[in-house]
This record gives C-alpha cells, sequence and structure tokens, in this order.
C-alpha cells in the first residue's frame, strides 16, 4: 500500500511491515519497467546503459534523490495503453521541469476513457477533500458507471488516512 499519511496503528495487522521509500535507484526503475512490459514487448521495455540514466533522470533521480514511483506508474500506464516503449513515451513529451505534469496530461489525454475524463473533471472541481461517500452519487448523477474505480485504480485519487477522503 502506499499512503498519504501514516497509516493508524495495527492496520497492517501483526505481520505488516511499514517502510518509507523515498524512490527507486537505478537498479529498481530497470527491474519495475522489465517487470511491466506488455506481453511481447519485453525486450523493447528492457532498458539499458544509457537509456537507464536518462528515464532515471526524467523521473526525479540524480543530485542525491531517487526516481519517482508515481511518476514510473504514469509512465508504465501510458506506455501499455498505447503499446510504445518507456523510452518512446518520454521522448515524447517536452520535458521542462515537471514529468509529473508531462505524463499527466498524456495519461489524461490518451489513457482515460471519456468517462473518466469526465469524473476526473468534476472531482477537480472540489479543490479540497472529496469525501469517499461522494464516489456512487457522482457516477450516479453524471451517469459515470465505474469512473471513480477507473481512476483511483490509475493512482490519481489517494486515500487520506482513516479512509473516509480522497485527495487528487
Amino acid at each position: 500500500l502506499e499512503l498519504r499519511e501514516r497509516p493508524p496503528r495495527g492496520l497492517l495487522g501483526a505481520d505488516g511491515v511499514e517502510c518509507e521509500i523515498l524512490g527507486l535507484d537505478k537498479e529498481a526503475l530497470g527491474q519495475a519497467l522489465a517487470d511491466a512490459a506488455p506481453e511481447g514487448m519485453a525486450a523493447d521495455w528492457a532498458l539499458r546503459g544509457d537509456q537507464v540514466r536518462r528515464v532515471y533522470g526524467w523521473l526525479g533521480g540524480g543530485g542525491g534523490k531517487q526516481a519517482h514511483p508515481l511518476a514510473l506508474s504514469f509512465l508504465i500506464e501510458i506506455g501499455r495503453a498505447t503499446r510504445s516503449t518507456p523510452i518512446t513515451v518520454l521522448e515524447q513529451q517536452e520535458i521542462k521541469d515537471n514529468i509529473e505534469t508531462a505524463l499527466l496530461g498524456d495519461l489524461f489525454n490518451k489513457v482515460l476513457n471519456p468517462a473518466e475524463r469526465q469524473m476526473l473533471q468534476a472531482l477537480a472541481l472540489y479543490r479540497v477533500a472529496i469525501p469517499h461517500d461522494h464516489a456512487d452519487g457522482l457516477e450516479a448523477a453524471l451517469h459515470l458507471p465505474a469512473a471513480w474505480d477507473g481512476i483511483h485504480r490509475r493512482c490519481l485519487l489517494a486515500s487520506g488516512s482513516n479512509g473516509t477522503l480522497f485527495y487528487l
């Protein structure tokens, strides 16, 4: 589980282990991409040498920092949905300062279906935390079945520590 806030004590049970992950190193980044490769594209998703350094840098690695795992999940989603490689996805971006913004734009325009886009726009109007009990009502009122789950599955909604509020 990736949580925005510290979980309540005992949430993960006696066998649960809590650790803070500040990001991915180059080796973990390469392995994560290799593991996420769509069927038949494993060789194209296996990064080598300079490719690893470039992707690592694009995802915030370097200068004492690690690659951002959430940005990596966006990169994977876009690559899989467009049947492209991570390098191709990143090279198509005009990346200046913020890789997350560029990847979110691609995720919105190329990956989300129309219902999910409309739900995301409705949720953005909240400008504050979104109560969990609004999900069903929004889907029903806007005629957008399963849109909430699609947005949540793609890591665009994070749950607060008590599970009653969501954040974009």
